[in-house]
């Protein structure tokens, strides 16, 4: 099997890159800070913290102890400035108030999305200015555990902030919600409580290691963004990252999916014709060069049939 018949459609390559890092494997968690020092708990600030079965649950938790209702808004706005919102936020937001994709003078709460690892470099300041006008701020940190922007880290400049734990550690289940106010968390069931231990354990080994996996996240878009020559994609605003996606144009995206299967590639946008690789920290950077490799071949095969 060769990148050549690859481009010409014979065969197709079994390269894994799943989307979650426990999708790759528990040893490959354990080799990736093997060796590694000290780690320390990937925060600045000091919170309360609130454990869950998934971030979606401590969201629904939190935007119920504000007492909020159908006249109040809640604004969900993405670092990435992007038109789609995951469901995990606007159906949770939509069963507490109305919502709104702009600020708005009703607006109760903004959820702050660090979408795909972005974090907007003017968020600090935007923040303390919502904050100010009394506006309860929730940093959606799902994709963008540790980035640091300003003077501290994401996470550390709202209200509260969410985590989940399947997108940042190795963990199969578990949310971490993070307030400056503590509240009463609603009762679990045998269920809740056993997904929220679960993911609690594996996020007490790997959180402290968020900048080693952040790290490895930079190193496998970084090789992307160098040998695939594709057209890539940027937030418009300046921000600060570790992308969750590497993330490009092109329209033949959908040669690449059917080559490869095993690899995720993503959906998490309205955009035609975006293309996006997980940069998923555990996974061989030769899995990723597999790719590189394959779609080189087909833009080099295009080129030729053009010229030809």
């Amino acid at each position: 099997m060769t990148v050549a018949n690859l481009a010409r459609g014979t065969a197709s390559y079994d390269t894994r890159i799943p989307l979650y890092q426990w999708e790759v494997g528990g040893h490959a968690a354990a080799d990736a800070i093997a060796g590694q020092e000290g780690g320390s708990w990937p925060f600045d600030s000091v919170r309360h913290e609130y454990w869950g079965p998934t971030g979606r649950w401590l969201l629904a938790a939190w935007l119920g102890h504000l007492g909020l209702d159908r006249g109040d808004v809640i604004t969900i706005l993405t670092t990435s400035q992007e038109r789609y919102v995951s469901i995990c936020v606007s159906v949770a937001a939509f069963n507490y108030a109305s919502v709104s994709r702009v600020l708005t003078d009703r607006t109760r709460v903004i959820i702050a999305i660090h979408e795909f690892g972005y974090v907007d470099v003017e968020f600090p300041r935007r923040c303390e200015e919502w904050r100010a006008q009394g506006i309860a701020v929730l940093e959606d940190c799902a994709h963008a555990a540790g980035v640091r922007v300003g003077s501290a880290r994401s996470g550390d400049y709202g209200d509260a902030a969410l985590f989940s734990l399947p997108k940042i550690t190795p963990a199969r289940a578990g949310g971490l919600l993070r307030t400056r106010v503590p509240f009463d968390l609603p009762a679990m069931d045998e269920a809740n409580s056993a997904a929220t231990g679960d993911g609690k354990a594996v996020a007490d080994v790997h959180l402290p290691h968020v900048d080693r996996y952040s790290a490895l996240r930079q190193e496998r878009h970084q090789l992307l963004r160098a040998g695939l020559g594709l057209p890539p994609w940027e937030p418009p605003r300046a921000v600060v990252s570790t992308p969750w996606f590497s993330m490009y144009t092109d329209p033949e995206q959908d040669a690449y999916k059917a080559a490869f299967p095993h690899v995720f590639w993503g959906t998490a946008t309205l955009v035609p014709g975006r293309l996006q690789i997980p940069t998923n920290p555990l996974v061989p950077l030769a899995e990723y060069q597999t790719v590189v490799d394959y779609v080189r071949a087909m833009r080099d095969d295009r080129v030729g049939s053009v010229r030809g």
